[in-house]
């Protein structure tokens, strides 16, 4: 948390600045990605009990994005304090609703990567709305909700994290605080 996410943001502001090019980009992401891989037995090493959920969450980028490294991230986060993960860095718009269709998810969270993903994300935040009530917490993340600290309020999710600790404990709160109940 404190050694790659701020390098993958370093790498994200060098793409968007075009200092880097897209191979050095790209090799630089394989290498975290590699690492992540790398350190994950370690990292969930004492997980929370087997059977002891606290929940069910679906993580995924924005549509049509391609940053992915957030959400593996994020989803050993979530794992590591005791949540089931179901966690897809391509997901198309009718994935999205078979995936929620299939389990109970208490909580969907969307990492956004640019500005140009707000309108698209916001309009699958209404849909899913529409279909799955308000009892299913919807949280958002990523690149530009790192950048924009009320971006939540404008595609109407339930809550924004700055970082995979931050997520972790909102979702806690959020199931916590609806009382929204976890089934096996």
């Amino acid at each position: 948390l404190h050694l790659l996410q701020p390098i993958a943001r370093r790498f994200g502001v060098c793409w968007e600045n075009d200092s880097l090019d897209f191979a050095t980009i790209t090799l630089a992401v394989w290498h975290i990605n590699q690492l992540m891989y790398y350190l994950s037995p370690e990292f969930l090493q004492n997980p929370v009990e087997q059977g002891k959920s606290k929940g069910r969450i679906l993580l995924f980028p924005s549509l049509g994005s391609q940053h992915t490294l957030g959400v593996f991230m994020l989803a050993e986060f979530f794992r590591k304090s005791g949540w089931e993960v179901f966690a897809d860095p391509a997901l198309s718009e009718q994935d999205i609703f078979s995936v929620l269709g299939q389990k109970d998810f208490q909580v969907v969270g969307i990492s956004i990567g640019s500005y140009d993903q707000k309108k698209s994300t916001k309009k699958l935040i209404n849909d899913i709305r529409r279909m799955y009530g308000p009892t299913l917490k919807i949280i958002i993340g990523g690149p530009l909700a790192f950048c924009e600290s009320n971006l939540y309020h404008e595609v109407k999710a339930d809550g924004q994290a700055a970082d995979a600790k931050e997520a972790v404990l909102l979702a806690d709160s959020l199931l916590s605080e609806k009382k929204i109940p976890v089934k096996s």
